[in-house]
């Protein structure tokens, strides 16, 4: 990158992994019961690194939901959702450009609802959540040329090993459901352009989900589509700030051969992130999130607000 000093190189660096950190919560973060595209995930290798290591924390909120015109109501009185998310993951780098990343993430779930002439019910629950495999390939890297921006192939495979909201065991209020329980296959296209201090990023991401079967029903999710969008600024320190969107589009899925023209889903998530490298090894990441509680940007699902706080170890 000609012209930029080495601070703002490895700055300009975080940011990119910010990027991929803060997509997590749009496409993986989901609720457990939700379909989620599992390609990204936090671990990606900056420029100076060989591998890394690290541990993510989430914590959420129910805010309401959209039902299927979109409209947004808030949750009725006497309903609360919290969910929580402990991950860990790895990555390292293959073939100078590539790099492949693993994230193991554990999922937990506390809702209260109403119980007409009754006591609220409430429940407590959770487990391992759907293992994720990437892999990301840089044919460019971003500021390396003037007009052209970094273009990045990503793909990856997430493999249903936590409960399916169908699954007997989705315990009570199915607060034991982990995750979808569909094998999923995951790719997408990155393009990433950085003008001094700043960079922006726009990627594509696509979902296929195999067909499942669950307690004698057949259900097969329809394809995911996510668009992600954003900007960050990296100051002269190394640490680094990023605002980003992303939108999910998702069509209906079938139950026994039967389109459910009722559920599809769409979503918008805003998110406001911060980065900061302790050392050349270890750096924090940490970001605030939220589906828009108000009518318009969502579609048969709920609308969620939480945190994130992540520590990564580096080899470089």
């Amino acid at each position: 990158m000609p012209g930029r000093s080495p601070s703002t190189s490895r700055s300009v660096a975080g940011l990119s992994v910010l990027f991929l950190f803060l997509s997590t919560p749009a496409v993986a973060r989901a609720q457990a019961c939700c379909a989620a595209s599992g390609v990204l995930t936090p671990g990606r290798l900056a420029l100076h690194e060989d591998a890394l290591v690290g541990t993510e924390l989430h914590g959420s909120a129910v805010l309401g939901n959209y039902s299927e015109g979109g409209r947004y109501a808030s949750e009725p009185a006497g309903s609360h959702e919290y969910d929580f998310e402990e991950d860990l993951f790895g990555a390292v780098r293959v073939l100078r450009h590539g790099q492949v990343a693993l994230l193991v993430p554990f999922v937990e779930t506390w809702r209260r609802e109403p119980v007409f002439d009754a006591p609220p019910a409430s429940a407590l629950g959770g487990g391992i959540g759907d293992l994720n495999l990437s892999v990301r390939y840089d044919f460019l890297g971003a500021g390396e040329s003037r007009f052209v921006p970094g273009i990045a192939a990503l793909a990856g495979i997430t493999a249903p090993t936590g409960r399916a909201p169908t699954s007997a065991n989705a315990g009570t209020l199915a607060v034991n459901a982990t995750g979808t329980g569909a094998w999923q296959g995951n790719f997408g296209l990155a393009l990433e352009q950085s003008f001094g201090h700043w960079l922006f990023d726009l990627s594509e991401l696509f979902a296929w989900r195999a067909p499942f079967s669950a307690q004698g029903i057949d259900e097969a999710l329809a394809p995911q589509w996510v668009t992600l969008g954003g900007a960050g600024y990296a100051f002269d320190n190394e640490a680094g700030v990023a605002l980003f969107a992303s939108y999910t589009l998702e069509g209906a899925p079938s139950i026994n051969g039967v389109s459910q023209a009722d559920s599809a889903h769409r979503a918008l998530l805003v998110s406001l992130s911060g980065f900061y490298p302790v050392t050349d090894r270890l750096r924090l990441q940490a970001s605030c999130f939220a589906n828009p509680p108000f009518s318009g940007p969502g579609n048969g699902q709920t609308a969620t607000a939480g945190l994130t706080f992540t520590v990564i170890w580096s080899w470089i």
